[in-house]
């Protein structure tokens, strides 16, 4: 292989790479995100319940 084709195929994979991580990320962010708003829903509910309960 000469340099050109080496720096293509290098750069091609370190792309792949950099997909494969962002991709991973994005999800634990979303995942994160998730979590919280879930546990922010429960803490209104639970405030209501308290309310309306008392």
């Amino acid at each position: 292989m000469n340099f050109l084709s080496k720096l293509i195929y290098y750069s091609e994979a370190a792309f792949q790479q950099l997909v494969v991580v962002g991709s991973q990320i994005d999800h634990e962010l979303r995942r994160r995100y998730e979590v919280k708003r879930r546990c922010r829903r429960q803490s209104i509910f639970s405030l209501a319940d308290k309310i309306f309960t008392w």
